[in-house]
């Protein structure tokens, strides 16, 4: 009689084991698949934004003066803080405070401390966000300036086209959240030109309302 040895995986624990005649199918989204549900999530976000975006007058007071003529800058998918790089390159670092950021990535999140040294931007009052879907736009600072550019490759024409059915696509419509709840008085947004095309205007956002 032979037994069949069974040699378990690096990490694997006892109760791990699978038998060997036995095929476990496993059910993991590809790059660019749509997750479950993900209509409804767009949908709700969508009549958000809008909500929003046309309530502005009702929720949020006139902008103030300006106090000491400071710019109070925030951004989303931050990067190395090439925002931060062209205030500078104005002569305004001395007038620019940090006030958010959002970045996931280690690197760029050390790069980006680093580009704010070089350019002598106050980062004293810099709330950091890793998550931005995970975030309270209602609690997150109000900045002068908003800069973003969320990730391009589910609008772009080389991509799988999903748009905000990707999951990176829809970090855009996250931004937009945040936009429609806080009302920068400045938005600069960079992404690839097909987010234009006419069949993103199934979605029900009006780019111009921004």
């Amino acid at each position: 009689m032979k037994v069949r040895k069974h040699k378990l995986k690096r990490d694997q624990g006892c109760n791990d084991r699978t038998p060997p005649n036995m095929k476990v199918r496993k059910h993991k989204l590809k790059r660019g698949q749509e997750p479950q549900g993900c209509n409804d999530r767009i949908g709700e976000a969508v009549r958000d934004i809008n909500a929003l975006a046309s309530s502005w007058k009702q929720r949020l007071p006139k902008w103030p003066r300006p106090k000491q003529g400071y710019i109070r800058c925030g951004s989303d998918c931050s990067g190395y803080g090439s925002d931060l790089i062209a205030l500078s390159m104005l002569g305004l670092q001395g007038r620019v405070k940090s006030v958010m950021t959002c970045e996931i990535s280690e690197t760029k999140k050390t790069l980006h401390a680093a580009a704010a040294k070089a350019c002598c931007v106050d980062m004293t009052q810099n709330i950091h966000y890793d998550d931005m879907t995970a975030r309270s736009h209602s609690d997150a600072p109000t900045c002068d300036l908003y800069v973003a550019g969320y990730p391009c490759p589910s609008y772009s024409n080389l991509g799988k086209k999903k748009g905000v059915k990707d999951l990176r696509g829809f970090v855009t419509l996250e931004g937009l959240r945040y936009i429609a709840t806080k009302r920068p008085r400045v938005v600069v947004l960079e992404q690839v030109a097909s987010i234009l095309q006419k069949k993103r205007k199934k979605y029900g956002i009006s780019w111009k309302k921004f």
